[in-house]
């Protein structure tokens, strides 16, 4: 029994000795497959994090990108407005500088105004210049290519009504172009207009140019109605009458002038 515990400690010591030996004379190649078995661990391990990294990244990122996005689609509407703005003073630009080719500036003295309202029953609107602008009663309100718009009936602080010369029941002289013939124009409501009061035996032709003839006429001179767009015999003799294409319309209407006297 001594015998067999003697040799079990001798061969422990044995291999002891042996792996100890190996270490010393072995030991980089032994140190060079752990590492590579080590490393390989090392490298999964690795890419797997980077991987895992790059999800959460992508995922807590999602939310920014979105925010930039959003941001991006503002600042992109934003300069389609003011590029729009921008557009529309260009025009506004150019019909004052139509409205100073026409000789408006050194014929009148000018209010510019804009519509804010249309009366619903009747061919009134209303306009952003008022008493504290100068406005009275009475003063004469034409578009920027000297087209005649109606008069101004009531006035307030900051705003005016300007009565249509379509309106019913209007009546101003004028006088068809190129020829020598007057009539009474006479507003029938919802932008129509009527020459009453034509000579029956005067030549009118469709598309004759229709304008103001003077003050005796209800307004300064040389403002453009219309044109006739028809002529047709009347019960009232020797008379005929003409329907007229009016100049002005409401839906094309963006800049106004007030005439002030």
């Amino acid at each position: 029994m001594y015998w067999i515990k003697k040799n079990q400690k001798i061969f422990w010591f044995s291999v002891i000795i042996s792996i100890i030996l190996i270490f010393i004379f072995f030991g980089q190649p032994i140190r060079s497959v752990f590492h590579s078995v080590s490393g390989s661990l090392e490298s999964w391990c690795w890419g797997k994090g980077q991987n895992d990294s790059n999800f959460f990244w992508g995922f807590f990122n999602a939310t920014n990108l979105k925010i930039q996005n959003q941001n991006l689609k503002q600042e992109n509407q934003t300069l389609l407005n003011n590029l729009l703005d921008f557009q529309e003073l260009q025009e506004e630009n150019q019909r004052l500088r139509n409205a100073l080719g026409l000789g408006l500036a050194e014929d009148f003295n000018l209010k510019e105004a804009a519509i804010l309202a249309k009366d619903a029953t009747r061919d009134y609107v209303i306009i952003n210049k008022g008493r504290e602008d100068g406005i009275s009663q009475g003063m004469t309100v034409i578009t920027y290519e000297k087209v005649l718009v109606g008069e101004v009936t009531e006035v307030y602080r900051d705003t005016c009504q300007v009565r249509l010369v379509t309106d019913f029941g209007t009546k101003f002289e004028v006088q068809i172009a190129d020829t020598n013939v007057r009539a009474l124009a006479r507003g029938e409501g919802g932008e129509g207009l009527i020459l009453d009061l034509i000579p029956k035996d005067a030549d009118i032709s469709t598309g004759a140019l229709v304008s103001t003839i003077g003050p005796e006429g209800g307004y300064v001179s040389g403002l453009l109605v219309g044109t006739v767009s028809e002529t047709s015999n009347t019960d009232v003799e020797p008379f005929q009458k003409a329907k007229v294409n009016n100049f002005f319309k409401i839906q094309d209407a963006i800049l106004l002038f007030v005439i002030i006297n």
